[in-house]
C-alpha cells in the first residue's frame, strides 16, 4: 500500500469535563466511548487537568498541554482546581466555567479538519464551547450523561424559580435544539429531554454506559 492508498479517517473532537485518570463515572464513560469509536475515527479529547475528586491530583501549571494516553491524543486546558475536598460555591463555579471559556480560545485551531464534535455534559457550562463549534459550522453531538439541573432541584440544592437556574436551563435547552444529535444514557433521560423540548425528536439516541456497549 502506498501513501495514496492510505485510508484517511474522519477527525472527531470530544470535549469533556472529566477524563482518565480521574476516578469518576463521566471520565470512564468518555474513555470507553473514545476507545469504542477509535477504530473508525481519529479521535482527540479536550478536557481539564485531572482534578476530581478535589485535592487528589497535583495542580497543573499549564494553560494548554498535549499528551498521549493509551493511544488517545488528549489536550488538557487549565481550569481552577479547588484546594479543599468540599470547596465553596465560588470554587465550584470557577472549576466548572473557566475550562469551557479557555477552551474557546483554542477551538479555532483544534477544529481544523474536524468532521464533528461531541460535547459531554453535565455541567451545562461546557456548552459554552458549542458557540465556536457552530460558528465553525461543525456537526455537533451533545452527550447528556445526567439531567443535572433536574437533579439539583429535586435534591433542593437550588430553587427552580431562581433566575440564574432558569437562565442556565434555557441556555441548555437552546443548545439541545441547535445540536445535530443528542445522546443520552437512559431511556428515562430521553423521555425527559423529549418532554422538555416539546417534540418527539428522532435526533435523540440511546447511548448506554460502557458496560452495555
Amino acid at each position: 500500500m502506498n501513501r495514496y492508498d492510505e485510508i484517511v479517517m474522519e477527525k472527531v473532537l470530544v470535549i469533556a469535563p472529566n477524563f482518565q485518570p480521574e476516578s469518576v463515572g463521566g471520565a470512564t464513560r468518555i474513555y470507553e466511548m473514545v476507545k469504542e469509536i477509535q477504530g473508525e475515527y481519529d479521535v482527540t479529547v479536550v478536557c481539564p487537568p485531572p482534578t476530581y475528586p478535589f485535592t487528589k491530583y497535583k495542580k497543573s501549571n499549564h494553560i494548554f498541554q498535549k499528551q498521549i494516553l493509551d493511544g488517545i491524543t488528549v489536550y488538557r486546558i487549565w481550569t481552577h482546581q479547588p484546594s479543599t475536598i468540599n470547596p465553596s460555591s465560588v470554587g465550584r463555579f470557577l472549576y466548572y466555567t473557566i475550562f469551557p471559556i479557555l477552551t474557546n480560545l483554542f477551538l479555532f485551531r483544534l477544529l481544523r479538519d474536524v468532521s464533528f464534535v461531541i460535547i459531554s455534559t453535565p455541567p451545562p457550562s461546557l456548552l459554552i464551547t458549542s458557540w465556536i463549534v457552530r460558528l465553525c459550522q461543525k456537526k455537533l453531538i451533545i452527550d447528556v450523561r445526567d439531567l443535572w439541573i433536574d437533579a439539583l432541584i429535586s435534591l433542593k440544592y437550588v430553587n427552580k424559580n431562581n433566575l440564574f437556574v432558569k437562565w442556565v436551563r434555557r441556555f441548555e435547552i437552546n443548545c439541545w435544539k441547535k445540536s445535530d444529535l443528542i445522546l443520552a444514557n437512559s431511556i428515562t433521560a430521553i423521555d425527559r429531554i423529549k418532554q422538555i423540548l416539546g417534540l418527539n425528536s428522532t435526533k435523540i439516541k440511546y447511548f448506554p454506559f460502557h458496560v452495555d456497549l
